[in-house]
């Protein structure tokens, strides 16, 4: 039975996802050209139906290649204090890693 589609969790995340998709990951998790293979697997589905874990599917696995890294989108913090006249703006843009699920393997 080959298996289709996919649930993970990674960094708190789940994610459904198929061979040949392409995520968006939190972090720097490696650089281009990497292989990580990802052992928290939710759900599988396959021709024959669909099969959960608890929590996760034992033996399944996800190989993923790294595409590259990317900032996230800029995330704006604005502080005040009123009748102070003290406002302070920050802000930041977290490191994200482009990967292309390669395999999954139950």
């Amino acid at each position: 039975m080959e298996v289709q589609e996919v649930i993970f969790s990674h960094s708190g995340i789940q994610f459904n996802a198929k061979v040949g998709d392409i995520l968006s990951l939190r972090g720097h998790l490696g650089d281009a050209g990497e292989t990580l293979e990802v052992g928290s697997v939710l759900a599988l589905k396959t021709e024959g139906g669909v099969k959960f874990g608890v929590p996760y599917v034992e033996g399944a696995k996800v190989g993923l290649g790294v595409i590259g890294c990317t900032k996230g989108p800029k995330v704006r913090v604005f502080k005040m204090i009123r009748r102070k006249r003290h406002r302070r703006t920050l802000g930041y843009r977290d490191l994200r890693t482009l990967v292309k699920v390669q395999a999954i393997s139950a």
